[in-house]
């Protein structure tokens, strides 16, 4: 079982992203830390402290090659990403809203209640 981490709240562009998407994909592999720090452009200082990091919550184990992630794990981690790829993307293709604009409060009328009965 994986255990929780603020590794596992990543986001789509960074290093820890690409580290985990890349782990996923490659379950079946042990791979190396060098061969993710290629692959994936990160630094191989990043990659070997993500791996520290994922192995002290269960996630990958040592292997005399490389690392490999567990299934469990994988699986886990998957649909996080799966589903942060989903937000992104709404995000992204979702419109802007007036309150995204500057100044935007100085465009609307006031909103200060009136008592009409009094005279």
């Amino acid at each position: 079982m994986l255990r929780h981490s603020n590794l596992l709240q990543t986001t789509p562009g960074t290093d820890t992203y690409a580290i985990l998407r890349f782990l996923c994909a490659h379950r079946e592999s042990t791979v190396t830390p060098a061969a993710i720090a290629d692959r994936t452009e990160c630094p191989e200082s990043k990659v070997v402290t993500t791996l520290s990091r994922l192995e002290a919550i269960g996630a990958i184990g040592r292997v005399t090659d490389g690392v490999q992630i567990h299934e469990d794990a994988a699986e886990t981690l998957a649909r996080r990403l799966k589903s942060l790829d989903a937000v992104t993307q709404l995000f992204d293709t979702a419109p802007d809203d007036c309150y995204a604009t500057e100044d935007w409060e100085s465009r609307i009328g006031s909103i200060d209640c009136v008592d009409e009965n009094r005279k």
